[in-house]
């Protein structure tokens, strides 16, 4: 897909790279759920605060890939290729296509289970919140980054 995307203009080590990463990630998925397996939340505003500090994390991580300019999960690099192409900014490319994911989870739940699972206000909540909490780290960044004047080094 980042292939079709960026018309050719690819790094073939770099979707490499991706592919080993989306399995080593998804190792490291299954070993968190399983040392978390015994947590429980019981209230419903320590969920939502557990989701918070999950968006806050995540948003962080992925602020860093950026800045860095290394090797993405393929999701979030293909989120970066459209941006790249677009001249649309990253965390905007990056809600949308959060908002478009849970939509078509929420459609695949009511066709093959007859019912909603799985998705509900928390995925909606991190949709939009991961990528404005980008916004945010990125504005804070260059706010503290300007670039000082000659006379004042």
């Amino acid at each position: 897909m980042v292939v079709l995307i960026l018309k050719g203009k690819v790094n073939y080590l770099e979707i490499f790279v991706q592919t080993v990463l989306a399995f080593v990630y998804g190792y490291l998925t299954n070993l968190s759920c399983y040392i978390i397996r015994n947590l429980t939340v019981g209230s419903y505003p320590m969920q939502l605060l557990y989701m918070a500090i999950g968006c806050v994390v995540l948003a962080f991580g992925l602020w860093i890939q950026l800045k860095g300019k290394v090797a993405m999960l393929p999701g979030e690099a293909m989120n970066r290729a459209i941006a790249q192409v677009t001249g649309k900014k990253y965390e905007n490319i990056k809600i949308l296509f959060d908002i478009i994911y849970i939509v078509i989870a929420a459609m695949i739940c009511f066709i093959f289970l007859g019912r909603l699972e799985g998705v509900r206000e928390g995925s909606i909540i991190a949709a939009i919140s991961v990528g404005n909490i980008i916004k945010l780290i990125e504005k804070i960044w260059k706010s503290r980054t300007k670039p000082r004047a000659k006379d004042e080094v």
